[in-house]
This record gives structure tokens, C-alpha cells and sequence, in this order.
């Protein structure tokens, strides 16, 4: 019996230590593919006059790139998940309840930022304040309107599925903070979309359960929310009702957050929606230009009614859901998907309206817009 517990030991381990040899160069598990959004190092080059760089580089490239690293991470992910209901990389995941998933504090300290425990420095809001004044003032002396709205995160509008451990303490949030020093201290114009998605819950799920991202009818109760602040300056854009729109919901694969561990093929998501747009607002996108960062492109729209205004949008990845959704609201429509505002494109365009869109968890990246 001593001898077939060796033996059997013995062939384990030797199987444990042959697989990653034997899978580099058979690649049998090539159905599990990386899920890291980045490129993994190569092979480097040897070098004679360098020997311990090529060894500190080759041993960065083995961890990176060794046989069946992807189905082991899948394996350990799928394990921690159905036993633990843990993410196997909590810093980038957080699995919480019913079904939900948030992004973790490797997304620029959501997670503190949610709980109250990394607000922003009076130092940092005046920055932001005076960053975003000197922009109006510009704009406005070209006779153009500026307005700023904020994307909340999912911990925001769906707080009851956070885990117990990770609850908003008193202080509030970065978003509370700023929207209440802009007002007491600035005439930026704010779009309040947080107060109209949080009515919008009550009737359907708005934002994606396994993606950091509001799914597309959270982006069209966004659209309409800052369409109708917009109207109140602009009176020519065009009034509609949510019950225009058509809408199907359907279960779709995975979002970015399951993603990240590996689970998108395991985990589904419910919260799809196919938009039906009403004929009268759907604008035709007449150009699509490429990012020379290697992002998102910049979408252009036209509508052929010169009666409307002409806006002009910087924002990020929650405002590019909502292209086709606001552009059915002006003559002309070009969202930018910039980490800056580009004051030679907003002369060369001349919009109506300048939007600067920011998702919730990165509002002290508005202090260098």
C-alpha cells in the first residue's frame, strides 16, 4: 500500500512538473485565452555582455507566458468563486450580492472612494474648480455653453448589493463632495444624472451586473436627462418620452469585470438591451475617427434640421454608449472620447454646447483636464 501511495505521488508530480513543458509546446488548453488587457513580455534576445539582464528578463517572460498559465488562473478563478465567492484578483474584483460585481480599489481607489475614506483635498477641488472655470470662460467668450456631468459608478446607484463589509460610512463620496463645492463656489453648469437613475431603478436594472458600466437604457436615461437640462438653454431641442423608445432586453455574455477573471464564459449578464430609436431622432453617423492613443474614436452624427444646436462632447467610455442615443438631439454631433479638452478642435467645429462627461471614480483627473 506504501508502495502505490509512492508511486502514485511520484506520477503526480512528475505530471505537475511535465505539463507546463509538454502545454508550451503543444498549447492543448489554446481554448483559454489571456484575459489581461496587456501585452505579456516576449522572448528576450540573448545578450553576452549582459547575462543577468536576459535572466531577470527570461524569468519575467517564463511567469508570463509558461504552459497552461491561462487554464491553472481559470481553474483557481472558478474554484475561489463557487467556494468562496471571492474574485481571485480582489484588488481589480469585487463579488458582491445577488449576482453582482464591482470594481475593485485598482480603479483609482473606487472602492475607498465608495466607503468615504479618500475624499478630495480642498486643494484638489479648487484645482478642478479653476481648471473648469478657465474652460467656460473661453468657451463662453466664443459663445459657446459648458456644461459638466458626472457618470456615477455602480457602487453609487446600486449600493444594496455592495458586500456588508464595504458599506458607505458617513463622510460621503468624492461626487458629493465636488457637486457641493461647484455650486457654493463656481457657475459651472452641472447635469444631474445620478438622481434620475436612481428613480429609474426602481422599474429596470440600469447599469450591467458584471461590468463597471451602465448598460444602454442607463445611457438612454442618461441621454434624456441631459437633453432635457440642455432644453432649458436651448429650447429648439426636441422634447420625447421614454415610452418612444423600444426596448429589448436580452442575457448576454460576461462584462469586463468577469472578465478580468477569467469567468466571462461562466457568468452571463441580464441586464442587455437592444434601443429601438424613434425614426425622428435617429441621426445618421457620418464619420468614425480612429484614436491616435489606441482608444475608443470619435463618433460624428447629423441630423438635417438646422433649427437645432450643435454639441460637441469630451468624455470616456459611459458617454460612448450614449452616441447613438443623444446624437438624434442636434443638427450635429461630435463626442470625443478624450482625456482633455481640446480647445483647437472646439474652434475648428464651433459647437452650441461643449459636455465634459467623467465617470465618478477617476473626478480628480478633472484637475488635469
Amino acid at each position: 500500500m506504501r508502495i502505490l501511495r509512492f508511486f502514485i505521488l511520484s506520477i503526480g508530480f512528475s505530471l505537475c512538473i511535465i505539463f507546463p513543458v509538454l502545454e508550451q509546446g503543444l498549447d492543448i488548453t489554446n481554448k483559454y485565452q489571456s484575459t489581461e488587457k496587456r501585452r505579456l513580455a516576449s522572448v528576450p534576445l540573448f545578450n553576452l555582455s549582459d547575462p543577468k539582464r536576459f535572466v531577470r528578463e527570461f524569468k519575467k517572460y517564463y511567469s508570463e507566458n509558461f504552459g497552461g498559465r491561462n487554464i491553472l488562473f481559470y481553474l483557481y478563478s472558478l474554484g475561489k468563486y463557487r467556494l468562496l465567492h471571492q474574485a481571485s484578483l480582489p484588488e481589480k474584483v469585487v463579488v458582491g450580492k445577488n449576482g453582482w460585481f464591482y470594481a475593485g480599489n485598482s480603479f483609482n481607489y473606487t472602492v475607498d472612494n465608495h466607503r468615504g475614506m479618500a475624499p478630495l483635498s480642498k486643494a484638489i477641488m479648487e484645482k478642478i474648480k479653476n481648471r473648469l472655470q478657465s474652460y467656460q470662460r473661453e468657451l463662453r467668450s466664443q459663445g459657446i455653453h459648458m456644461y459638466l456631468m458626472i457618470a456615477p459608478d455602480s457602487y453609487t446607484i446600486y449600493p444594496e448589493n455592495v458586500p456588508d463589509h464595504l458599506k458607505l460610512n458617513e463622510c460621503g463620496t468624492q461626487m458629493d463632495q465636488l457637486e457641493t463645492y461647484l455650486i457654493q463656489h463656481s457657475s459651472i453648469q452641472l447635469v444631474n444624472v445620478r438622481d434620475t437613475l436612481m428613480t429609474a431603478k426602481t422599474h429596470a436594472e440600469i447599469y450591467y451586473k458584471t461590468d463597471t458600466h451602465w448598460n444602454n437604457l442607463g445611457a438612454l436615461i442618461a441621454s434624456l436627462t441631459l437633453a432635457k437640462r440642455l432644453r432649458q438653454d436651448f429650447p429648439s431641442i426636441p422634447k420625447v418620452s421614454s415610452s418612444e423608445y423600444t426596448l429589448q432586453k436580452y442575457t448576454g455574455s460576461g462584462g469586463d469585470l468577469v472578465t478580468m477573471i477569467a469567468l466571462n464564459n461562466d457568468i452571463q449578464d441580464p441586464n442587455y438591451y437592444d434601443i429601438m430609436l424613434p425614426a425622428r431622432l435617429n441621426a445618421r453617423q457620418i464619420n468614425s475617427i480612429p484614436n491616435a492613443e489606441g482608444g475608443l474614436p470619435s463618433s460624428q452624427f447629423a441630423l438635417s434640421n438646422p433649427r437645432l444646436p450643435k454639441m460637441l462632447l469630451f468624455g470616456d467610455s459611459f458617454s460612448y454608449s450614449m452616441n447613438r442615443l443623444i446624437s438624434g438631439f442636434f443638427r450635429e454631433t461630435l463626442l470625443c472620447p478624450h482625456k482633455t479638452v481640446d480647445l483647437k478642435l472646439i474652434r475648428h467645429e464651433k459647437p452650441d454646447i461643449v459636455v465634459i462627461e467623467i465617470v465618478e471614480r477617476n473626478l480628480n483627473e478633472l484637475a488635469r483636464l
